[in-house]
């Protein structure tokens, strides 16, 4: 089977229209020779009727609106780069384009994936990241010399209220981008987590309009440390436990 183009059949239609041959048999003849590669008899009648009207060119008429020759894959390249979590629908609204030809610049011609984000906490320096090695590596050292199920750790974390971008747009998942921690100043909640190898025993949200300090630490956090330890198998109380609290005052 031979392919043509489309610049190749209206040649071949001007052809037979020039020599008096009517639309039904140049279709035949096409048909004929390039099987399913054809254009629609609608097609051939079409440029059958414009030939004889006394066209001659070959090439589409230039259409209003967004110019064709318009490089779109690179202004959407150039939005992402910008802002790499933003949708399609977002990117369709910005460069005036429908849905179908941005996810045609996306896949076939971006070689383009939507991943899920991984979220971390914080951007950090390497000397940061090592900092934070040494540490684990002398609590696991404390862990060697002392039981198991004695040693409680905990921490404390913001949670935030709004839900942050959970996708964005890359080629591969090794280009794609870090979300860092969101701006202190927007509606959070802090919560307390306390767990050991025997599970979880403390989980605390402090109230609104109160303060993290020694008194909410021991009013509010340590009966609770208390009580997860008295619903397990064998009731304990806080002596012989090893409190570890990630900057947190004694209290």
């Amino acid at each position: 089977m031979t392919t043509v183009t489309d610049i190749e059949l209206r040649a071949v239609i001007r052809f037979f229209t020039l020599k008096g041959i009517k639309p039904k048999a140049i279709y035949a003849e096409l048909k004929g020779v390039y099987g399913d590669d054809v254009c629609s008899i609608s097609t051939v009648k079409k440029w059958n009727k414009r030939f004889f009207e006394g066209r001659t060119k070959l090439e589409d008429d230039t259409r209003s609106g967004r110019p064709q020759n318009i490089d779109l894959s690179r202004s959407v390249l150039d939005l992402l780069e910008e802002f790499p979590f933003m949708s399609c629908k977002a990117i369709c609204t910005v460069l005036e384009i429908p849905k179908t030809s941005c996810l045609r610049i996306l896949h076939d011609t971006l070689k383009m994936k939507k991943f899920n984000l991984r979220w971390v906490p914080y951007l950090l320096s390497e000397e940061q990241k090592q900092k934070r090695v040494d540490c684990c590596r002398e609590l696991l050292n404390v862990i060697r010399y002392t039981k198991q199920g004695n040693l409680i750790t905990g921490d404390e974390s913001w949670f935030f209220y709004h839900i942050p971008a959970k996708s964005a747009w890359a080629q591969s998942r090794k280009d794609l981008p870090t979300l860092p921690q969101l701006d202190i100043g927007k509606k959070k909640s802090l919560i307390s987590v306390f767990w050991s190898p025997e599970g979880l025993h403390s989980l605390v949200a402090l109230p609104p309009d109160a303060t993290y300090d020694s008194t909410f630490f021991c009013q509010s956090i340590l009966p609770n440390i208390k009580t997860g330890l008295c619903t397990g198998r064998r009731r304990r109380t806080l002596r012989g436990i090893i409190l570890h609290m990630d900057n947190a005052r004694p209290p």
